[in-house]
């Protein structure tokens, strides 16, 4: 199962860090690191 996490975080990787990856880096608020 582990093989399987990776794929599809690999696999989501290049859009999630669009949203998801700037939602966590900025605190899991998604505006907070933007607006500041």
């Amino acid at each position: 199962m582990d093989e399987i996490e990776v794929e599809a975080v690999d696999s989501l990787d290049p859009g999630v860090v669009g949203g998801t990856a700037e939602y966590v880096l900025y605190g899991g608020k998604g505006g907070v690191g933007k607006t500041t």
